[in-house]
C-alpha cells in the first residue's frame, strides 16, 4: 500500500492467461489488482520550500538581467536630418 500512495496518479495493467497452467498466477494478479483498487489517498499540493522560492527568486532575478542585456540600448529613435 506504501508504495501506491502519495499524490502522483497509478495506472495499473493486470496480465491473465487463458491457459491453465496459469491459473494460480493469474488468479494472484486479480487479487492483488482488487487489493490495490482499494488504496485511496489524500491529494494535497506539494508547497515550495524556503530554499525552492529562493531559488524561484534567483532564476527570476537572473531572467530579468538577460533580458535587460539583450534589449537594445536606447529606444529611441529618431528620423534621420
Amino acid at each position: 500500500q506504501d508504495s501506491l500512495g502519495g499524490s502522483a496518479k497509478t495506472l495499473m495493467f493486470v496480465n491473465c492467461s487463458p491457459a491453465g497452467s496459469n491459473f494460480e498466477e493469474s488468479q494472484m494478479s486479480l487479487k492483488w489488482a482488487s487489493r490495490a483498487r482499494q488504496v485511496t489517498n489524500d491529494v494535497k499540493r506539494n508547497a515550495d520550500s524556503r530554499e525552492v522560492a529562493r531559488l524561484k527568486q534567483v532564476i527570476a532575478m537572473m531572467s530579468q538581467a538577460q533580458n535587460a542585456e539583450t534589449s537594445p540600448e536606447g529606444d529611441h529613435h529618431e528620423a534621420p536630418d
